[in-house]
């Protein structure tokens, strides 16, 4: 069970043992069962820049990197080299994961600045 959203199915890696069965949720809300995620295809990448856009439709967010970060000068070079586009469902989601890390980051190495 996913423990910051019960309503979300958990991610279990594919090593682990057989199912159980799922605990009722509470507040009401549903499980969805458990996930099995195979990450052996997973590609890594860096990235210091991100830009986010959206329609109706899709949001969508472009990851790069700034060579130029610690140089002192008028224009940046960015390279942009992932875009992953999402329905806002999934946006919703993933904003909420984010907070939520960034809330234990902060709890844990202190305030970020803005």
């Amino acid at each position: 069970m996913n423990l910051e959203n019960p309503a979300m199915p958990s991610l279990v890696p594919p090593s682990d043992a057989a199912p159980q069965a799922a605990p009722a949720a509470p507040n009401g809300t549903r499980h969805l069962g458990t996930v099995r995620v195979d990450a052996s295809h997973l590609a890594k990448s860096y990235c210091n820049v991100v830009t986010a856009n959206g329609t109706r439709d899709e949001v969508v967010l472009q990851f790069g990197i700034n060579q130029d970060w610690d140089l002192d000068r008028p224009e940046k070079a960015v390279t942009l080299h992932t875009r992953v586009v999402m329905n806002p469902h999934a946006a919703r989601r993933l904003q909420a994961r984010l907070s939520q890390v960034l809330a234990d980051y902060e709890a844990r190495f202190g305030g970020l600045q803005r």
